[in-house]
């Protein structure tokens, strides 16, 4: 879900919010950590990840002509992420029994981001447009490193003036990793996060 705004001939707005869920299910070949919980070897988990995202998306048009706009974007949002661990059933080295009672960890973070890049837009035909966007950051103070990387490709086609269909493909890749607790944010963990979140989307376009 969006809104654009364009203030003027070379400058537009968009702002927005998107989710993202995702579950599945698989016997572990390695024993593995989750916040206090350790999962051995040969458990079956089902594990569950959602993600949403507020965005705020600045655009300047260098060329700005009736048919094609080429010009750089700016990206900040706010990222909600949370994931999820159940244990369901298996077997491990301390016998058949010991994986029978079910159990699950949660855990929520939630943080910045921001990207800088490219767009185009072109009018492919009366009714048809195509359009892209391109961007990506890297960031790395004190021993934290941080990684954004944003992709958009839609196709647009108008059944009149002001309603139109759309069909678009976003990839977003994003990673922070933490190498010891003495960092000028304070934080006092240690470790990285990195995962991606891709798909389609088909919707209906409204130009006021």
């Amino acid at each position: 879900m969006a809104l654009r705004w364009r203030p003027g001939r070379r400058h537009e707005l968009e702002g927005g919010y998107q989710w993202a869920k995702r579950s599945g299910e698989t016997v572990l070949s390695d024993t593995i950590t989750f916040r206090d919980t350790a999962y051995a070897a040969g458990l079956r988990v089902n594990s569950e990840s959602g993600t949403s995202q507020m965005f705020l998306t600045y655009r300047y048009a260098f060329m700005a002509k009736e048919k094609t706009q080429i010009g750089a974007a700016l990206g900040i949002g706010l990222i909600f992420l949370r994931q999820s661990i159940a244990a369901t059933a298996g077997a491990t080295a301390g016998g058949p029994d010991t994986a029978i009672v079910q159990f699950s960890r949660e855990g929520n973070i939630n943080g910045p981001n921001a990207s800088i890049g490219g767009y185009g837009r072109f009018q492919l035909g009366e009714r048809w447009y195509l359009e892209s966007d391109l961007r990506a950051i890297y960031i790395k103070i004190d021993n934290i490193k941080a990684a954004v990387v944003e992709l958009g490709l839609a196709g647009r086609y108008f059944l009149s003036n002001k309603v139109g269909l759309e069909l678009g493909y976003g990839l977003g890749s994003y990673s922070v990793e933490i190498q010891g607790t003495n960092n000028f944010a304070g934080i006092n963990r240690t470790g990285k996060i990195k995962y991606t979140v891709n798909g389609w989307r088909f919707g209906g376009v409204y130009a006021f």
